[in-house]
């Protein structure tokens, strides 16, 4: 029986998102050079870079996405832009996400029923 493959990324992340994927997409910023290094601190959603890489990317979401929030379409846009994707995978780790309603804190990856 095949292994089930869970993305280590939630599919959304916004400012009140912590964990590994937090920051990993942080040192994703840094290397791509849309966050200074002194900007990093472990576990805080990076803002400020998010909305630099959105509205680098605007052309592709349109203006009006640059709403500080890691979700599909930014996702989207920066996969098509740089041709990677932003998957890490570090087994074991949690990341609290909290989708686009910004309510109701989810685990990622989900816990198996």
């Amino acid at each position: 029986m095949p292994k089930k493959f869970i993305p280590m990324f939630p599919p959304f992340l916004d400012k009140e998102s912590s964990g590994d994927a937090v920051d990993f997409l942080s040192r994703a910023l840094i290397g791509m050079g849309f966050m200074p290094k002194e900007e990093f601190e472990s576990g805080k959603y990076p803002s400020e870079a998010v909305k630099r890489l959105q509205a680098s990317v605007y052309v592709v979401i349109s203006k009006d996405k640059i709403d500080e929030n890691f979700g599909p379409e930014t996702r989207k846009a920066t996969s098509n832009l740089f041709d990677f994707d932003l998957v890490p995978a570090t087994p074991g780790k949690i990341t609290l996400w909290y989708g686009p309603n910004h309510k109701d804190a989810k685990e990622w990856p989900p816990k198996e029923e």
